[in-house]
C-alpha cells in the first residue's frame, strides 16, 4: 500500500500506536515526548502535543491507552506516574506515588479499564496489576513476582475485554488470564 503517515515534526519515530474509538491512530514518541493523532484512512495528522517540554530527556513511556470516557493515559516508568489527557491530547491530571507498598508504583507500563470505570495499571518491576476507581483512588491490587499460576516476572503488556484482565510477560511468553 501507500499508506504513509504524516510525520508531525523531522526525526519523529513512534515507539507506540493505539486504535482509540473513533478508529483513528493514536503514537507515542517518547524520545520527544510528541503525543500524535493521524487519520485511519488518509494518515493526515489531526493533531500533536508535547508531553514535556525537555526534550533532552527520554523517558521510559508505557503504551497510551483510551479510557471509556475518551480521555487518554499514559504511564510514565521512571515518574512512577500515570499521566491523564483530554481526549485530544491536553494534560488535566495524573496520579503515582513512588513506592513498593500497595497501591504504589515502580515502573508502570500499561494501563487498561474494567468494570465500574475501574483503572488497571501494570507496574512491571512490582510484579502486579493495580486496580483504581474513577476517582484514581486505590482499590486493590494482584500480582506476585514468580512463574507460577498468578505470579508474573516483569510483565509488559494489559489488557481487560469481556470481564478478563490479561497480563502478558516475554519470560516464558505466556499471557494469563484473570
Amino acid at each position: 500500500d501507500d499508506y504513509t503517515v504524516e510525520s508531525p515534526v523531522e526525526g519523529w519515530t513512534p515507539e507506540h500506536l493505539t486504535v482509540l474509538s473513533d478508529g483513528h491512530l493514536l503514537s507515542l514518541d517518547a524520545s520527544l515526548g510528541l503525543l500524535a493523532k493521524h487519520h485511519v484512512h488518509t494518515g493526515a495528522l489531526l493533531w500533536h502535543r508535547a508531553l514535556w517540554n525537555d526534550v533532552n530527556v527520554e523517558l521510559v513511556v508505557g503504551r497510551p491507552s483510551e479510557s471509556p470516557d475518551g480521555r487518554l493515559y499514559v504511564p510514565v516508568s521512571q515518574e512512577h506516574r500515570v499521566l491523564v489527557l483530554t481526549a485530544e491530547g491536553m494534560p488535566e491530571s495524573g496520579f503515582g506515588i513512588i513506592g513498593t507498598t500497595p497501591g504504589r508504583f515502580s515502573f508502570p507500563v500499561d494501563v487498561a479499564f474494567g468494570p465500574e470505570d475501574t483503572v488497571l495499571v501494570l507496574d512491571r518491576m512490582r510484579h502486579k496489576v493495580l486496580v483504581f476507581d474513577a476517582d484514581h483512588e486505590f482499590i486493590t491490587e494482584f500480582g506476585r513476582m514468580g512463574s507460577s499460576p498468578g505470579a508474573f516476572y516483569h510483565p509488559v503488556s494489559l489488557a481487560y475485554a469481556s470481564g478478563r484482565a490479561y497480563v502478558a510477560q516475554g519470560y516464558l511468553g505466556r499471557v494469563q488470564v484473570f
